[in-house]
């Protein structure tokens, strides 16, 4: 009797040398309500801490208006120690805008590169030049401030609207260059008919994310598990477990088997009915419209909700909207948020295979009601007796890969 095996692979590779994670910063909303001017000897300040170690700035992004002068402004950035670490000089005109709409045209103002370490300060002085945007709505982030030079300083606010209301309208940018984490260590422990898989994990910049588990089926190429865990610092043991089983799709008329799913642990108060997740199709009838969606299920393969990407509800179950909104009606929620039909709708499930290819599954429609999960549940069954190969991949901060087989 062939049972399951695991091949004796150990095969490592990375998927880049270093790589390059671009973020913003922004504590305003996008809109100015206002404007400010400020005397030369003033300046407007933002506060800002960069997501992570090996930050550099690169840009800053102002909304303002030109005042009567169009004279010089300067940009100084400062670290937490009031040092300077940089200086532009420029005319108000070539970024504050003229326009009646000004309040949300923002101008980027490109930088030299500058490593940050710890807090850092934006500050812009004008010679009462510009009218810098800042936004009065709620929440308010306490990161704007009044600045003076020679020396260095945090002056006091006296200018008519409240200090804990107000945020600038100055943004940032910059990027992390990382190198590459490593999968220094497998090991596989036999598991009832499946594998538990303890893996080392490493990575010289310290700003490990998160781990990955692949299992593959060798003879079909097909995945069929997926696991993500979180991984932090320089060095990290992650743990997996592969049950033996691969996934399936049913509904009452029938199951469609293998489906690519992934287990993904979710920090929310109702991760317990997003425990597993599978790309599908949305279908709202045989002519369209067609939309691409994640189906969200438990841990016992309970159909319990659907999303987009940017994670926009499609369907919650009645189970799932409880806790999201305990006051709300169920009733109510079908009849004004839910388009999907009944025995008209349908969602289509994909295989998903080592070489990156993706094969669709026929449509599977959608015959019940919201209340009884549109009978489609996610179903687990014995992976066949065969070869799996079983990958671990580690990934960083800024997005760079290392994986081994083993």
């Amino acid at each position: 009797m062939k049972m399951i095996s695991f091949l004796l692979l150990f095969v490592l590779w990375t998927s880049c040398s270093s790589g390059i994670l671009v973020q913003q910063m922004q504590y305003d909303d996008g809109q100015a309500e206002d404007g400010i001017m400020l005397p030369w000897n003033l300046g407007h300040a933002v506060v800002f801490t960069p997501p992570a170690k090996n930050w550099t700035l690169e840009k800053v992004a102002i909304v303002g208006l030109i005042g009567q002068n169009d004279g010089p402004f300067v940009l100084e950035v400062w670290d937490h120690n009031l040092n300077l670490l940089c200086r532009e000089t420029d005319i108000a005109s070539a970024y504050f805008s003229s326009k009646a709409d000004w309040k949300t045209d923002w101008a980027e103002i490109d930088i030299p590169d500058t490593s940050i370490d710890g807090d850092f300060i934006v500050c812009l002085f004008g010679s009462s030049s510009f009218f810098l945007g800042v936004d009065l709505t709620d929440p308010a982030y306490n990161r704007s401030f009044v600045v003076s030079r020679s020396p260095n300083r945090f002056s006091t606010w006296n200018l008519g609207i409240p200090q804990n209301g107000s945020d600038w309208s100055i943004r940032v940018q910059g990027y992390i260059r990382s190198t590459a984490p490593s999968v220094d260590r497998i090991e596989r422990i036999p598991e009832g008919k499946g594998v538990a898989v303890d893996a080392r994990i490493s990575d010289i910049d310290g700003d490990l994310t998160k781990a990955y588990l692949t299992v593959i089926d060798n003879e079909t190429k097909d995945i069929v598990w997926m696991e993500q865990v979180r991984a932090e610092g320089a060095a990290d043991v992650v743990s997996f477990k592969w049950p033996g089983k691969t996934f399936g799709i049913s509904n009452n008329t029938g199951t469609l088997r293998p489906i690519y799913a992934t287990k993904a642990p979710l920090a929310t108060n109702y991760s317990q009915f997003m425990a597993f997740r599978a790309n599908c199709m949305l279908m709202y009838s045989p002519t369209g419209p067609n939309l691409t969606a994640i189906a969200h299920f438990s841990d016992d393969g309970t159909f319990h909700a659907m999303t987009n990407s940017a994670g926009n509800f499609y369907y919650i179950s009645q189970e799932l909207f409880k806790v999201i909104s305990p006051e709300g009606s169920y009733s109510d929620y079908m009849k004004e948020n839910l388009s999907i039909k009944e025995r008209e709708s349908s969602l289509i499930f994909y295989r998903q295979l080592a070489d990156g290819r993706v094969v669709a599954h026929p449509p599977m429609r959608l015959d019940r009601s919201p209340i009884n999960h549109y009978m489609v549940r996610l179903d687990m069954a014995d992976a066949k007796p065969g070869d799996y190969v079983v990958i671990v991949m580690a990934e960083d901060i800024a997005g760079n890969q290392a994986a081994a087989l083993g």
